[in-house]
């Protein structure tokens, strides 16, 4: 059964190439949210045993297309104002979280 479900995928043919490219309007603007979570592990000599510890990042952002050049190029405005910095639980304390205001603006220019 294996066997043929490898002959089948090694003679199937594909057909012409697809580029994957993404394109700008100028005036839009696109919203995303990021959220992480990172488990640490430190090992402290002579410790014979790993410490965990948890951190999450989570931060909204927007991207504003401001304008565009003839080879595809994007000019955007990228807005961050705040990151929150969560730290795990530990034995001592629940989660604690950190606001930490970045106000980051920046000018990018994007490929297709």
């Amino acid at each position: 059964m294996l066997s043929a479900l490898i002959m089948a995928a090694a003679i199937h043919s594909v057909d012409d190439p697809v580029e994957l490219v993404r394109t700008f309007q100028k005036g839009e603007t696109h919203a995303y949210e990021v959220k992480s979570f990172m488990l640490l592990e430190t090992k402290a000599y002579p410790l014979a045993y790993f410490h965990p510890s948890t951190v999450d990042i989570n931060y909204d952002f927007t991207m504003a297309v401001k304008d565009l050049t003839p080879a595809g190029f994007a000019s955007v405005l990228y807005e961050r104002p705040i990151m929150y910095i969560i730290d795990g639980e530990t034995a001592e304390s629940a989660p604690v979280t950190h606001e930490e205001k970045v106000e980051w603006k920046m000018d990018l220019k994007l490929s297709r």
